[in-house]
């Protein structure tokens, strides 16, 4: 077993638990549980809960249905601005953002929880390596401090014609405040080095930095292709860079919670 040890994380900004890679891949597990920044914390092993602080007039920007409690000081309106909302709605999310602001003289609080089971991942976008931060679509959860949530387009990019789980228009992060995402089951981090490629699948991945460069394989010959449960492609992202993936996705939930037709009521309605 690897040992737990706390280490500074440049994409994160502050210091989180970090298991040790023991097999010397490269790849470390990324525990956010008891994660702290100067104004948040994040708490919980699973589904977390992310607590902010907020001074006088400061905002918070999130989702829709996000938030989980909040000082009575605190205020709520929603952002239909068509200037944002067709960037929004093209990299996943909902074309309305919601804003929270303490109203009052003295400091507050508000709480937020992802919208299916998952955990959290801090973002500074100070730290990040490149101009941006890409994240997959629909794993933007919120961000304080001066941010934005835009899209950019890759119609015609390879791995797009192949269907990787990417897609063809992707969330970009940008800005000087912290960004939280959503992320299901057991989250790893790896600091790819110039020209070293990660293949992984690709509803496995959360996001990575603009530095790094993303692209498709084949999974196979033609009964893997069909049989090995991957489908016909996989993803790969080359560094340098930092990049994140899941153990489990949303999209993955949902197909292994579907209820099953049931065929024998179709049956008898004949």
């Amino acid at each position: 077993m690897g040992e737990i040890k706390t280490e500074p994380e440049i994409v994160l900004g502050t210091s989180v638990m970090i298991q040790d890679d023991v097999f010397g891949n490269g790849l470390k597990t990324l525990l956010t549980e008891g994660a702290k920044g100067t104004s948040w914390t994040i708490a919980g092993k699973d589904t977390q809960v992310l607590t902010t602080t907020l001074d006088p007039g400061q905002e918070v920007h999130c989702e829709p249905g996000s938030m989980m409690f909040m000082h009575k000081d605190v205020g709520q309106e929603v952002d239909c601005g068509c200037d944002t909302c067709w960037g929004r709605c093209c990299s996943g999310e909902s074309c309305v953002k919601t804003i929270y602001k303490n109203e009052g003289t003295r400091m507050a609080y508000i709480g937020f929880s992802p919208r299916y089971p998952s955990n959290v991942i801090p973002v500074d976008l100070k730290m990040i390596r490149g101009e941006t931060f890409t994240a997959k679509p629909g794993a933007y959860m919120a961000y304080i401090g001066p941010s934005d949530v835009t899209y950019s387009c890759h119609c015609f990019d390879l791995e797009c014609l192949c269907c990787s789980g990417l897609g063809c228009v992707r969330q970009e992060l940008s800005g000087t405040g912290t960004a939280f995402l959503n992320a299901a089951g057991t989250i790893l981090t790896k600091e790819l080095a110039d020209g070293e490629t990660l293949v992984v699948d690709s509803d496995a991945l959360v996001g990575y930095d603009s530095t790094i460069t993303t692209g498709v394989r084949s999974s196979g010959n033609c009964m893997v292709c069909c049989c090995g449960g991957e489908g016909c492609v996989n993803s790969t992202v080359t560094g340098p860079g930092r990049v994140f993936i899941q153990s489990s996705s949303f999209i993955k939930m949902v197909s292994t919670f579907r209820p099953v037709e049931n065929n024998d009521e179709d049956s008898n309605d004949n």
